[in-house]
């Protein structure tokens, strides 16, 4: 019964951080955190105009499409590349007071779900301009989200631990993800592959957390096999992550 308001504490603690955070990385820009909107805007932009017409798809069609998945894309990878370093980044912290060691991981997360939303007035230009309407399978947005953040959290619990011990798998992961943007359907269409090369797209765990939250967006249902993919996929990490977790936390500090 004490779990609920013990939890709803940290988070609100993780919350403030993530704004402390954010205030911090832009202290002194005049525009602040409006950089994050205009660099996203700028990307957008010429990857939509040149990457239509290179694969002959309408710009109508494909904008939406691309700055929706890439959108979503950089808060998965943002959040796993940075979630992979929290508790390095909070070594003082940690070494000088007892403190729940997911409340960094809530703080990773929550700081770019902030970040995602200084980018969704470019979605929802992007949607005006282009038709994109809501429709009744917009709602669907909401389980795609859960799902995906819960995903991302054991993902984030399991890396940080690993990281923490292991430092060169954080300097590794940012070419990891480097590659797996390139190979994930955000620029281009899964329709794209069949057969046996279908598979680099069902075994991307990736692709499935993109589009219970696409295809919402576009005013599309998911189809269920992304969340049937997102769950096995949760279960069997978990079933590593939260173990570890449990056995190694109290090493955290020695280790930093």
């Amino acid at each position: 019964m004490n779990f609920l308001p013990h939890f709803k504490n940290e988070i609100r603690t993780a919350f403030a951080l993530a704004l402390f955070d954010i205030k911090l990385r832009y202290r002194r820009s005049i525009i602040g955190p409006i950089w994050l909107t205009l660099s996203t805007f700028i990307f957008v932009a010429a990857i939509g105009a040149v990457y239509s017409r290179v694969m002959n798809i309408p710009l109508t069609e494909y904008l939406p499409y691309m700055a929706s998945g890439y959108v979503l894309w950089t808060f998965f990878s943002a959040s796993i590349i940075e979630g992979a370093a929290c508790f390095t980044d909070a070594t003082s912290i940690i070494k000088e007071m007892p403190v729940n060691l997911l409340l960094f991981i809530y703080r990773t997360i929550l700081r770019n779900l902030l970040i995602v939303c200084h980018n969704l007035p470019i979605l929802a230009l992007v949607f005006i301009v282009f038709g994109v309407s809501l429709t009744e399978n917009t709602l669907l947005l909401v389980p795609g989200l859960i799902a995906s953040l819960a995903c991302l959290s054991i993902m984030v619990t399991f890396l940080s631990i690993l990281c923490c011990r292991y430092r060169d798998i954080a300097y590794f992961l940012p070419s990891v993800f480097q590659v797996l943007m390139l190979v994930t359907p955000l620029f281009w269409k899964p329709e794209a592959l069949s057969g046996r090369s279908a598979l680099l797209k069902d075994v991307n765990i990736f692709y499935h957390m993109v589009e219970v939250m696409r295809q919402p967006l576009l005013g599309n249902a998911p189809s269920i096999e992304h969340y049937v993919y997102i769950l096995i996929f949760s279960v069997i990490l978990g079933s590593f992550a939260l173990p570890i977790y449990m056995r190694h936390k109290k090493q955290v500090a020695l280790w930093l």
